[in-house]
């Protein structure tokens, strides 16, 4: 709510630990991001296009030096168990779920990565199956 301090929390990550605030944002999936969801299973909701979903993250406001001085990157994307995250509103595969039709937990939660040999591929990974292509 517009006005009031938001929810904070810190959260262990490795041999350290992240301080941050509650947000809110939207995700997208597609071709351009190469991660894909068959869009055959996707019913989305809120009016957004498919392979869009809003999700709660923790924007960092204090992270320990160890490990994140040495990271070459500015975020990390859990993909958890619903029992290792903060509120189900905070694992990304709990709202997958919700948005896509077929419901049941292989289909749902399931998803595969594709790590590239060289660089004449492109990894990728793929919500609600696999990329069959690989």
């Amino acid at each position: 709510v517009r006005g009031l301090p938001r929810d904070s929390m810190t959260v262990e990550f490795g041999t350290g630990e992240a301080t941050g605030v509650v947000v809110e944002d939207i995700i997208c999936m597609g071709e351009r991001t190469g991660a894909i969801v068959d869009a055959s299973l996707w019913k989305g909701n809120d009016g957004l296009k498919p392979g869009c979903m809003r999700m709660h993250f923790l924007a960092a406001t204090d992270l320990s030096e160890e490990p994140f001085a040495k990271f070459g990157f500015d975020g990390v994307f859990g993909l958890s168990l619903l029992g290792l995250s903060q509120t189900p509103q905070h694992n990304f595969l709990t709202v997958l779920s919700h948005l896509i039709k077929d419901r049941h937990q292989c289909a749902s939660q399931a998803f595969g990565v594709f790590l590239a040999k060289n660089e004449h591929e492109e990894s990728d990974i793929a919500f609600g199956g696999w990329n069959e292509g690989h």
